[in-house]
């Protein structure tokens, strides 16, 4: 192999190795960065347990089908279509949802990136049904089993505790900061002896 080749092959090397760091690091500094600048929304939700055996344990985040009207912008395309859908909170800090848009909105409004679904109830036609970019809280493998039993022990005594996921919004990105049952972190409930 000459010089050159082998430069070039070494540079090539670099590349990848570079890309293979790049790539991770930019999406935990994105999702950093919505941490730290983003505004806190709460989106009522019911979780439930599977195990994702990459990445580990989650609570699979169960939104109560979110909807809201197409904006001016909008022109019904296909099934789980990229579009924004614009949010404000209410005085609890529950979020609300505006209207559904092609393109990024510039109205001033918070917004987040979804998919969108044409309704399936007829009596909401014109509605659309919005996907959430999150369906997912990773916890620690041992507690989210916990959880789960945790979870399920409410249902089954019939006794019902209010379930939300406390999640910042910047830019359209959307990063779960916790679960909330009953007011209180998941993390609260696991504690208790």
């Amino acid at each position: 192999m000459t010089g050159k080749k082998q430069i070039m092959l070494l540079a090539g090397i670099i590349l990848v190795f570079l890309l293979q760091w790049y790539i991770p690091f930019s999406m935990i500094f994105s999702a950093e960065k919505v941490l730290e600048n983003g505004r806190l929304y709460r989106f009522r939700t019911a979780p439930v347990d599977p195990v994702d055996y990459f990445r580990g344990r989650y609570l699979a985040l169960n939104f109560n089908e979110p909807e809201a009207l197409p904006g001016d912008d909008y022109s019904w395309g296909s099934q789980g279509e990229r579009a924004f859908v614009n949010i404000t909170s209410d005085s609890s800090g529950f979020v609300n949802f505006g209207k559904v848009f092609k393109h990024r909105p510039n109205n001033g409004e918070e917004y987040i990136q979804v998919k969108a679904r044409k309704h399936w109830d007829d009596t909401r036609e014109g509605w659309l049904l919005i996907e959430l970019p999150v369906d997912r809280y990773y916890m620690d493998e041992f507690k989210a089993e916990d959880a789960e039993t945790f979870y399920n022990s409410l249902n089954s005594e019939r006794r019902t505790m209010e379930a939300w996921v406390e999640a910042k919004v910047l830019d359209g990105k959307m990063v779960v900061e916790q679960l909330v049952v009953g007011n209180k972190p998941i993390q609260y409930w696991l504690e208790i002896p």
